[in-house]
Formats: structure tokens, sequence, C-alpha cells
């Protein structure tokens, strides 16, 4: 079996310090895991169009009702108070589904439920 040529480490500057975390051939395994694992699951990151229009009924949501979560009822969530920055858009058709992406049903829900739906 051939040996592994040694060579500092990109962070702290020893040889094979052996930190997990300061391995970046590992870091870039792992990233290459994640990206391949998102295409599989057929993750498309949000358009700078869909973006927009979620800043836009995010921001009519809080002037008219304020930092509050609407809840819903078929989900058997109750309405409630959240965090600045707390809200997100949910699509009610999901994307995978079929739903749109610009311009289908949406709703503003709290960003825990929406994510907890996923």
């Amino acid at each position: 079996m051939a040996k592994r040529p040694r060579r500092a480490c990109p962070v702290c500057r020893v040889l094979n310090c052996g930190i997990p975390s300061h391995d970046t051939e590992s870091r870039e395994r792992e990233r290459k895991r994640v990206v391949a694992a998102r295409q599989r699951a057929g993750y498309r990151p949000y358009s700078s169009a869909e973006r927009r229009e979620h800043e836009r009924i995010i921001d009519a949501h809080v002037a008219a009702h304020g930092w509050w979560c609407p809840g819903a009822p078929d989900l058997d969530h109750a309405p409630h108070l959240v965090a600045p920055n707390g809200l997100d858009v949910d699509h009610i058709i999901p994307v995978g589904a079929g739903g749109q992406r610009v311009g289908g049903p949406k709703r503003v829900l709290c960003r825990a439920m929406n994510r907890g739906r996923r």
C-alpha cells in the first residue's frame, strides 16, 4: 500500500494535524455529497424573481398584521407571535407536486412550521 504524502494543514500549518475540520479533502467530499443529494432530490434554489415575490408577500403581511403567524387550520397550527424575520412563504401546492414557483398559491407561515412541512 502506498503511503500518503505528508502535507501541511492549510489551516494550522502543522504536518498531518489530524483535526477533521481542517481536512479540506473531507470538506470538499462532504460538499460534493450534499450537492449530489440535492440534485437527486430535485432541489433547485430560489430564483431572484421568487425571492422578490416572497419578500413582497412577507412585507405586505407584516405591514397589515405585524410579526404574527396566521396559523394553518389544515395543519392543526394555531396563530401565534413570532420573532422578527421569523416568517416564511409556504407554497400551498408544493413545487415537487406540480405547484408553481412564481405566481402560484402561497401563504405566510412561521419558519418552523413551513420547514416542518417538508
